[in-house]
């Protein structure tokens, strides 16, 4: 190693009675010497007072007249050597300390008063990663003298010390068997951080003595790596950053891993650094989620507004504004549609007595259209126009009456609309935007649209106008957070956030917390929210879309595919609401144009066996939608 030193020199007045010591930083309790780094060409004074008999001669000795000092590893390393002072006059000394040649080895020189009668001559030496592996020699002289030209020196002086630095060198080696390693992140987990575990080598070092740093291209990584120990031998653990802002798919990144024996990787361990190579594999979801499959998927050209699903006919009826205002009902058992024409925008759709019949009602702003689906020629259906005195957000009906309500900023009560006289009564109730009909016909339960967590609300409509019969005994200890479904048995509601809830005739049992269907974590987001659910007519099974979106309405493809969006498909069980299963939507791109089929309506059909989900396309330039069939068998 080829190292080129200045000379060191430190010159020291003593005039023993202060409490002075070296101008540099002297030496603390514990006997530690300044740092190496110092300058190597420093002076310093120090005045003190000491009083002689006279006659007696001043002099400075030291315990050997040589030292050998051995480095062998990275760190650099300081030897004190003793000096003893005696018969000082009262005038003083004045002291200096340097190298007879050169300063190889050596990086820093110090004497360091101790006492009135004694200091130490302070030598520190380099690492044996900075030396190598070589012998230096060298002497250290202390003039210790009676006048400051130092022509007049005491008993002693100079005092000569021979040193032999002896440096083994820093010996290991590093190696990978394999240097290409495979890290695994999905969207879902996007802010947790992709590693991978390594096989890593060392000869004639220790693992855990080695500094690791990893560098992509020309700069540090975000990523970070560390040494680990295993049964098998050490292992190299590399963490490669955020999933956060990576593209789907396969990715390839090479990086620069330096293995060193100092923190600052200046001395690299033989076969360092290492080139490696990391593949990343970025999916939607972790492999526990499978993506859902459709056994079936039919595109239409046009919007969804919303939908619901006719026990009676096995049909789903869909609402749509575009390109078109019209209605189209799906018959699921032919999976044929037919298109009847609406005159005004829709805005929310149900099929009468909870779903047991032919009649349907759409709402409208300050209209309802109400149809009725001819069940052996779905095509010569009739329809004729209700007016309403409110901008319908949502509704449910039976046969002879529509009860609408208005998004839940307006406060208005709950409009009840007589199908045969289109008359209108306005009940109590206020603030509610969601309906649903208990299947029992005799009540209704409603709740907001996410606004507040206040719970729900019981209107009997057996009564004209409907009226209040209860209120939710919390407040806002289950948040309910918008829509909700009410079970085929009617003994329990489902609500968004996942909460439920009894329903009864008894007032001090309805509404009553009933347990929570838990759906999927969103790393730190929180869970998914329920979009849409439906009971197997025959089976303990529940069906859920889980939707996980992050940004809410304002998701589009681009979105959906970089994984900032999330919608499952949520299978439990009717009874303890366990899950059995959970599925993952993904976006899709054709020609280089990204979109998703976004679902948004979950049904099943009258033999349970398969599951329809409905949704809009979203990133498509034209209205489009899809109905996919998910077999159950």
């Amino acid at each position: 190693m080829d190292l080129q030193w200045k000379t060191l020199y430190l010159a020291s007045f003593l005039i023993l009675n202060g409490c002075g010591g070296s101008s540099g930083q002297s030496p603390d309790n514990t006997g530690n010497t300044p740092p190496a780094g110092s300058s190597t060409e420093t002076e310093t004074e120090t005045e003190t007072e000491l009083g002689s008999a006279v006659g007696e001669i001043p002099s400075v000795t030291t315990l050997s007249d040589s030292i050998e000092i051995t480095v062998e590893d990275s760190d650099e390393k300081t030897v004190n050597i003793p000096v003893t002072f005696s018969n000082l006059p009262d005038t003083g000394v004045h002291t200096s300390v340097k190298l007879s040649n050169s300063a190889k080895a050596i990086s820093y020189l110090d004497f360091q008063k101790l006492s009135d009668t004694e200091g130490r001559v302070a030598v520190n030496v380099m690492s044996a990663a900075q030396l190598g592996k070589e012998t230096f020699t060298n002497e250290i002289i202390l003039s210790a003298c009676l006048d400051e030209a130092c022509e007049k020196h005491i008993d002693g002086s100079p005092l000569k010390i021979a040193t032999k630095i002896i440096s083994h060198g820093l010996a290991g080696s590093v190696s990978m068997p394999n240097t290409t390693f495979l890290a695994s992140g999905n969207y879902l987990e996007s802010f947790s951080r992709p590693s991978a575990i390594g096989k890593i080598e060392f000869t004639d070092v220790s693992w855990d003595s080695v500094h690791l740093s990893l560098k992509e291209s020309e700069y540090y990584s975000s990523s970070y790596v560390w040494l680990g120990d295993t049964s098998e031998g050490p292992v190299v653990n590399v963490d490669f950053g955020y999933v956060d802002g990576k593209e789907l798919g396969r990715h390839v990144q090479k990086y620069t891993l330096s293995a060193c024996f100092d923190y600052d990787c200046t001395w690299h361990l033989e076969g360092s650094p290492l080139e490696i190579e990391v593949i990343y594999e970025i999916t939607m979801f972790p492999d526990s989620i499978e993506e859902v499959e459709a056994d079936t998927r039919i595109e239409n050209d046009y919007n969804i507004v919303d939908a619901e699903y006719s026990d009676k006919l096995d049909v789903v009826v869909i609402a749509s504004s575009e390109p078109d205002n019209a209605l189209y009902v799906y018959d699921l058992a032919d999976k044929t549609e037919h298109k009847i024409p609406l005159n005004v925008t829709p805005t929310s759709v149900s099929v009468a007595n909870a779903g047991n019949s032919n009649k349907v009602a759409v709402g409208h702003d300050a209209y309802v259209t109400w149809v009725e689906l001819k069940e052996d020629a779905l095509s010569q259906s009739s329809s004729k126009m209700l007016t309403a005195t409110t901008d319908i957000f949502d509704l449910t009906a039976t046969e002879d009456a529509v009860y609408a309500v208005s998004d839940n900023y307006s406060w208005e009560g709950l409009h009840r609309i007589d199908v045969m006289d289109n008359s209108t009564t306005v009940s109590n109730s206020s603030g509610q935007s969601r309906i649903k009909l208990h299947p029992g016909l005799k009540s209704v339960y409603l709740t907001d649209n996410g606004s507040s967590s206040y719970g729900l609300e019981k209107v009997d409509i057996t009564s004209v106008p409907p009226s209040v019969s209860a209120d939710s005994p919390y407040y806002g200890d289950y948040p309910v957070c918008g829509d909700l479904w009410i079970s085929n048995k009617g003994d329990r509601i489902y609500t968004a956030c996942g909460n439920t809830f009894r329903s009864s005739d008894d007032i001090s049992v309805d509404m009553t917390y009933s347990g929570r269907i838990s759906t999927t974590q969103i790393d730190d987001y929180g869970v998914a929210r329920i979009q849409s659910l439906a009971e197997s007519p025959s089976s303990n099974e529940i069906v859920l879309i889980e939707d996980g979106a992050m940004y809410g309405d304002s998701c589009n493809a681009e979105y959906y595919l970089s994984g900032r969006c999330f919608y499952f498909l949520g299978l439990y069980t009717k009874d303890y609401m366990n899950n059995v299963e959970r599925l993952g939507f993904t976006g899709n791109e054709v020609e280089g144009v990204s979109y998703y089929d976004k679902p948004e309506f979950v049904f099943y059909d009258e033999s349970g066996e398969d599951i329809v989900v409905i949704g809009n396309i979203i990133g498509s330039e034209t209205p489009k939608s899809a109905i996919r069939t998910i077999s159950r068998n």
